[in-house]
């Protein structure tokens, strides 16, 4: 099944715009009419938002596996381990996801530095543009990249961004899945850099769909295969089965 939202990840080394850079896109995406979600990583072995000793804390202390404090103006989840990027990405039901510092993100890359060294720690395939504290020097590219002030070009900033990000891939094992030809990460790179191209994830047209707990699991053309020739192997053989007609299949909780 297809998912809609598209994924941005701003990266760079400490003090080099990379949260201005974030705050412009975010707030010209919103602008521009779309729902806006974000991600902040945060690189401290020490960092957490709640408090030792704290009510939710002592929840999360007494064996909770979600704490949600909930107050007049703010609602805070808190998940007392380290989830993977793509478990968090499926939180968001946004049109837009910006992310800051996230570098497992199977996303297009703006890579922000003060100096061209800056920019190439952090350069990979993934790179699509370069923004930040850079682009106070008035260069318009670096490496074959565009350069992109986040105040005063802002608007083709986001235009280049409409134009070369995808929807989200659903990241399979490439052993898994290299139905489309490559692996989700290939994919993505081809398509930022040749936004006509031809080539797309088969898995967003899934001709067989299974839903667990209201959410659609993305499954390869071979487990698809096996589940649909399952259930036409049994539904062929009852009373009203039609070729033409769609099946579906409920499973109540045990």
């Amino acid at each position: 099944m297809e998912d809609h939202m598209k994924i941005i990840s701003i990266n760079g080394i400490t003090k080099t715009g990379k949260t201005t850079t974030c705050e412009a896109l975010i707030r010209e995406l919103s602008k521009r009419g779309y729902r806006v979600g974000s991600i902040k990583e945060i690189h401290n072995e020490a960092f957490a938002i709640d408090t030792k000793g704290s009510n939710t804390d002592r929840h999360k202390e007494a064996g909770s596996m979600m704490v949600v404090a909930r107050g007049l103006f703010e609602t805070d989840i808190l998940i007392p381990k380290a989830l993977d990027i793509e478990s968090i990405f499926d939180y968001f039901d946004t049109d837009w996801l910006v992310c800051e510092g996230v570098e497992d993100a199977n996303a297009p890359k703006i890579v922000t530095g003060i100096t061209s060294f800056d920019l190439d720690g952090k350069w990979d395939d993934r790179v699509l543009a370069i923004s930040g504290r850079y682009s106070n020097l008035h260069v318009e590219r670096y490496r074959d990249k565009p350069v992109f002030h986040y105040e005063k070009d802002i608007t083709n900033f986001v235009n280049l961004l409409e134009k070369h990000v995808m929807h989200r891939l659903p990241n399979m094992d490439p052993a898994c899945c290299d139905a489309c030809g490559s692996n989700c990460s290939e994919l993505m790179i081809e398509r930022m850099n040749h936004p006509d191209s031809k080539r797309f994830c088969v898995l967003t047209n899934q001709d067989v769909e299974c839903f667990i707990n209201g959410k659609s699991i993305t499954m390869v053309p071979f487990v698809q295969k096996l589940l649909k020739n399952a259930v036409l192997g049994v539904a062929s053989e009852l009373d009203g089965y039609k070729h033409e007609h769609e099946i579906v299949v409920r499973i109540k909780k045990p």
